[in-house]
């Protein structure tokens, strides 16, 4: 894997888009960012792979755990994570390796991505 993480960020909320984004791009991220499921079908199409993606859990226009399913089937190998403002379930539902905390300390989240992204990088060389 490059230096370079390929982030896929899925969230319908402009703001926490744009903002969480620019943060990860200064910690050396490649983030590519959708608002919708559709775009971020289109994106996994068009300009996959990426090495992690991170996906809201409540999307305006479908359920960010259906669209990670969609997306797992594209790209089996690669980390999931959820980012919400809701508390995860007590277990993760399939496919997904990790749960975000909307609100929690940006260099805690930056560094699970992190962690997450290392996971596709050793499936990778295996």
């Amino acid at each position: 894997m490059s230096d370079e993480i390929r982030l896929l960020f899925v969230d319908d909320n402009v703001s926490n888009l744009l903002t969480f984004a620019a943060v990860l791009e200064g910690e050396g991220f490649e983030v590519a960012t959708a608002e919708r499921g559709d775009e971020a079908r289109a994106l996994v199409d068009e300009s996959g792979p990426f090495h992690i993606a991170l996906i809201d859990r409540n999307l305006a226009d479908e359920d960010g755990l259906t669209l990670a399913g969609v997306i797992r089937g594209v790209m089996p190998e690669m980390p999931i994570l959820i980012y919400s403002g809701d508390p995860p379930p007590d277990v993760l539902p399939e496919g997904i390796h990790g749960w975000l905390m909307k609100g929690d300390p940006i260099d805690g989240l930056v560094e699970r991505l992190r962690r997450a992204a290392k996971l596709d990088a050793e499936a990778a060389a295996s």
